[in-house]
């Protein structure tokens, strides 16, 4: 069934362009040993496309139950969670790299930027926060509550690491703490 509030190729748009954004982060940028923390994973889309090596030590939240459960179809290990209120004791353990893909567009400022400083806590000594944002697109539709500028995006992450890839951005900070 088609969703009328979006133009009937809205989806196979979204998904073959979000395709090249984890293709990309998944192939170039991850680091480090094996563990990745996703936050804001959805259905696993990320996970699909990771490299090998990295699948063991995945770990996936979300709010959503459902795409959740697809997730773990796939053989993510998976954990529901709220990233408005998502904190540093929910975890116990650290990650060399947390990614936040296309999730910091539906969140506001405020919960944002409470979300990047816990993902930082959650990123080993040496390890890297990925985060990636639509560049200069706000689609309330899509239930997007705010835009993304190169500036905005290296202020939110504390990092000048930040490149326009296709239509988004995507920021690196390095933890730097031995």
């Amino acid at each position: 069934m088609f969703n009328f509030n979006v133009p009937w190729f809205w989806n196979w748009k979204k998904y073959q362009s979000s395709l090249l954004l984890h293709l990309f982060v998944g192939s170039k940028l991850i680091s480090g040993k094996n563990n990745v923390l996703d936050l804001g994973c959805g259905e696993g889309f990320f996970f699909k496309w990771l490299d090998d090596r990295f699948r063991d030590g995945y770990l996936g939240g979300d709010f959503a139950v459902e795409p959740l459960k697809r997730a773990s179809m796939l053989g993510a290990q998976v954990f529901e969670c709220d990233l408005r209120t998502f904190g540093k004791q929910d975890l116990r353990k650290s990650f060399d790299n947390v990614v936040i893909l296309e999730v910091l567009e539906h969140l506001s400022p405020k919960y944002a930027k409470r979300l990047v400083e816990v993902a930082k806590h959650y990123v080993n000594p040496g390890g890297r926060l990925i985060v990636s944002v639509p560049y200069l697109f706000n689609c309330v539709a899509l239930g997007h509550v705010q835009f993304f500028t190169c500036s905005k995006l290296k202020k939110l992450i504390d990092s000048d690491n930040v490149v326009k890839y296709k239509k988004w951005l995507v920021g690196i900070w390095e933890n730097k703490n031995s």
